[in-house]
């Protein structure tokens, strides 16, 4: 299903107003790349517009007043859990006030909740799934890094480790291998 131009517009503000206050120079550029890419995986690998598009913009909401200025990739993986919890419970909000359907929640929601879960995603097949998770490494790839030196080599080391394997789509990996090599000369 495609995504309305004006509730995209409508899901794009509440994101921003929540991602402004986010990871200070990281939520917003890396949501609006994950935005691009999450377009340029459906174009390929297809999925439903309105639900991976949505999911994608909502995605990083719960890192809103959780983290300030200067901080660090330790401060970032312990907030893990709460920004999933705060942002499925802003997405929930958000989702109900635009008007989406109970069915179109639950799904998006579920997006939410599990983007950054590996073990769920390596036991996951839906395709909406493995295209947030692209979308969203592919966004951390392309936004200019906020970690310096030694902080932003281990935060490298971890997505290779961790994320890169598990891309699965064709366009995905395509889109990838650019990306990795940007970011290999930042070490």
């Amino acid at each position: 299903m495609n995504l309305d131009a004006r509730v995209e517009e409508a899901v794009k503000s509440k994101a921003m107003q929540c991602l402004q206050n986010g990871r200070p120079g990281f939520d917003i550029p890396h949501t609006l790349a994950a935005v691009y890419f999450m377009r340029e995986l459906i174009k390929a690998e297809g999925g439903d517009e309105r639900i991976l598009v949505t999911a994608i913009y909502l995605h990083d909401i719960g890192y809103s007043g959780q983290i300030k200025n200067g901080y660090s990739y330790d401060e970032v993986i312990e907030n893990k859990l709460i920004h999933v919890e705060r942002g499925v419970a802003e997405a929930e909000v958000i989702l109900t006030d635009l008007g989406y359907s109970p069915s179109e929640i639950e799904e998006i929601v579920y997006l939410i909740k599990n983007h950054d879960d590996f073990t769920e995603l390596d036991k996951n097949e839906k395709k909406a799934f493995q295209l947030v998770f692209e979308a969203d490494s592919l966004g951390q790839l392309d936004t200019p890094p906020t970690f310096k030196g030694k902080q932003y080599a281990e935060a490298f080391a971890n997505f290779e480790e961790k994320r890169v394997p598990r891309f699965k789509t064709a366009r995905g990996k395509q889109l990838l291998e650019p990306l990795l090599e940007n970011a290999r000369q930042r070490l």
